[in-house]
């Protein structure tokens, strides 16, 4: 005796993100990814594209003592 149990459920497809890593002066401090999504948009070389989520901010480590953050910022493709 066999018995097969099969769930037709909604499937929900992932949403696809793009992403981009930039650049941009300061430190992280307690809202980077705040910091990082406001200089993000307002970066005229990438405006075209719509970035809504930053998801990290690193303070990066230069051997110069400059204060420069990376972020890790995406968009749907």
């Amino acid at each position: 005796m066999f018995l097969v149990l099969s769930y037709h459920g909604e499937v929900k497809a992932a949403s696809k993100r793009c992403h981009i890593v930039r650049i941009y002066p300061g430190k992280c401090r307690n809202n980077g990814n705040k910091a990082c999504l406001d200089d993000i948009t307002k970066d005229k070389r990438i405006q075209i594209f719509k970035y809504d989520r930053c998801s990290s901010c690193m303070d990066a480590d230069w051997p110069e003592n400059i204060n420069d953050r990376v972020c890790n910022c995406s968009r749907a493709c």
